[in-house]
């Protein structure tokens, strides 16, 4: 009693002398007991648990409790493609920073999609930022020369003396627009830059340099302006930029940039920038 049992078809032996089946090697009758063998085995149904096989190989599949579960971290693909991202952008910024440039500033050129420096940055970072000379830097347009004079000059300069640093002519107000966006790109030491320029407000102007200016990017006429009022402090001028020197020289300003570096107190830095049309 209790004991599970299940009842197996009994199939006819091959070779056998039963009275119905005809002679032992008919071999007509061995083929009927095959396909009935077959057609048993294709219909049958699913045999007890007791009466299936045991052993290792048969054994049902262990299922691990949560705490057994083997813990794979599994790369996502938008995971992996920022990790490769971050591969190459380290490997670009290696050449920035065999120029000198500190991790912050690197930290804005990765930000603005700088791949490797150009010919006039490799050549006029490096100069800025270890030596006292004047340059004059000639390159064609779009090579980045805001960034070669804008980089190391936020690097040097201490922010918030509340006192301009630094000043950069341009012949233009749009040019003093477009390098006071571009330099406010690269600024991570929270330095306070702000475009002076003819045909703006005189009071708002004043407002802001009442406040401080670390870097001020503007026309000649307007900064002449300032100085002979009194409201442009050139004292802690250490940088003196002339962006587009020689379109400046061409619109006539020669007599107010000469002007402006005889205001100045022995700049350590004078840096012209020639552009070749």
């Amino acid at each position: 009693t209790g004991v599970q049992t299940c009842s197996l078809p009994i199939l006819p032996t091959i070779g056998s002398t039963s009275p119905n089946e005809g002679p032992r090697n008919d071999p007509q009758s061995l083929d009927d007991r095959k396909q009935a063998f077959f057609r048993h085995k294709m219909h049958r149904k699913p045999l007890p648990d007791i009466c299936k096989p045991t052993g290792a190989m048969l054994e049902p599949e262990k299922t691990r409790t949560p705490s057994q579960k083997i813990s794979r971290k599994v790369v996502k693909p938008d995971n992996l493609a920022t990790f490769a991202q971050q591969i190459i952008i380290k490997n670009q910024l290696e050449e920035f920073k065999a120029l000198g440039l500190s991790d912050d500033i690197l930290t804005a050129i990765a930000k603005k999609g700088f791949e490797t420096p150009s010919a006039i940055q490799s050549l006029t970072i490096p100069h800025l930022l270890t030596t006292d000379k004047d340059i004059i830097a000639q390159a064609q347009t779009g090579t980045g020369k805001t960034a070669a004079f804008g980089l190391p000059i936020i690097q040097m300069l201490t922010s918030r003396r509340n006192i301009p640093q630094a000043i950069v002519l341009v012949p233009t107000r749009e040019l003093a627009l477009q390098v006071t966006q571009e330099l406010i790109s690269f600024n991570t030491h929270d330095l306070s830059i702000a475009p002076i320029y003819g045909g703006a407000s005189m009071t708002e102007q004043l407002r802001r340099l009442k406040k401080g200016i670390d870097i001020v990017v503007g026309t000649p006429g307007r900064i002449l302006d300032h100085i002979r009022r009194g409201t442009l402090d050139l004292s802690a001028i250490a940088y003196l930029v002339l962006d587009e020197a020689d379109e400046m020289l061409n619109m006539g300003f020669i007599e107010e940039i000469e002007e402006h570096t005889s205001e100045l107190q022995s700049p350590s830095y004078l840096v012209c920038r020639l552009l070749l049309e």
